[in-house]
């Protein structure tokens, strides 16, 4: 009895998923060889409309809170990319 598995996978870090949160990997049907393509796709949504994006507003800096939401959004153990989530969604809500 022959037992197949895929051992074709795709990997990312944090970073690399905070800017592109919409991709995806599709397997796709192999032709010659014993490994199967992958298709990446790369949709990132928050480039798509203009509303999604992050634009950092340098007057922020001078703002008597700023510092202070730096360290709240900024959590003492995770990736780069979460802290900067964080941060950005932290900061984004004062343009509200």
């Amino acid at each position: 009895m022959v037992h197949a598995t895929r051992l074709d996978r795709g990997l990312c870090n944090a970073a690399w998923h905070f800017l592109f949160p919409q991709s995806s990997i599709k397997h796709l049907e192999r032709v010659t060889s014993d490994h199967y393509p992958l298709l990446l796709t790369l949709s990132d949504s928050r480039k798509a409309t203009n509303s999604g994006k992050f634009h950092f507003q340098a007057a922020w800096l001078k703002h008597p809170g700023f510092l202070s939401c730096v360290f709240e959004a900024w959590p003492s153990h995770g990736s780069i990319g979460k802290c900067l989530w964080s941060l950005g969604g932290s900061l984004s809500s004062w343009k509200r």
